[in-house]
């Protein structure tokens, strides 16, 4: 994953790419709000609500998301509910 323009694009083994103005990181560990380091450059002043990368536990309310594209990573249960909330929420992910 990479910053592209006022988003980020993610590009998979296969050489698909996609592309998304948000990203909310699932790692499924819990109370930790853990970033991968890897990623930590895509919001160089902290992940947040407000940040164009965030963690799922830093979220009340994922309105804001409507009508934009989000990529979730993760493969938790935490990423697993986030992307259905976001997509029941009307964000294309």
């Amino acid at each position: 994953m990479d910053s592209a323009g006022a988003g980020f694009v993610l590009r998979l083994e296969g050489g698909e790419e996609f592309e998304a103005a948000a990203v909310v990181v699932a790692t499924g560990l819990g109370a930790h709000a853990y970033i991968p380091q890897r990623l930590r450059h895509l919001a160089p002043t902290g992940p947040g609500p407000q940040a164009p990368l965030s963690h799922t536990s830093q979220h009340m309310d994922l309105s804001r998301y409507a009508g934009r594209r989000v990529v979730v990573v993760g493969g938790g249960q935490s990423a697993l509910e986030s992307a259905a909330l976001l997509h029941e929420g009307g964000a294309d992910v």
